[in-house]
């Protein structure tokens, strides 16, 4: 997945050593909290809502309140990539927070 270690458009969290971004684990049983900013869009299943970041395309998993499709936002959430959903499309993204609309 792609990443840089800071900026508006990017996820952020733990640097390396030499100050390079390191992805959280996101192996059964641990759980780390990411930032994603980017472009909200349907997925091809109904009630999908995809978010795109640097070409990686994450399935937000969250309630009711839906910004609309098109908007930028930047959420803040638990990666589960072992998570089965019925929406076939993105890494499954749990949403706790949306950081900015």
């Amino acid at each position: 997945m792609p990443a840089t270690p800071s900026g508006p458009s990017g996820p952020s969290g733990p640097s390396g050593p030499s100050g390079e971004f390191t992805w959280p684990s996101t192996k059964a049983g641990k759980q780390s909290t990411v930032r994603v900013r980017g472009t909200l869009s349907d997925g091809v299943e109904q009630g999908c809502t995809l978010l795109t970041s640097q070409g990686v395309v994450y399935l937000l998993l969250w309630g009711d309140k839906t910004p609309p499709t098109g908007a930028e936002i930047e959420v803040e959430g638990t990666i589960k990539s072992d998570l089965m959903t019925t929406c076939q499309q993105g890494t499954p993204l749990v949403v706790h927070r949306i950081l900015s609309p």
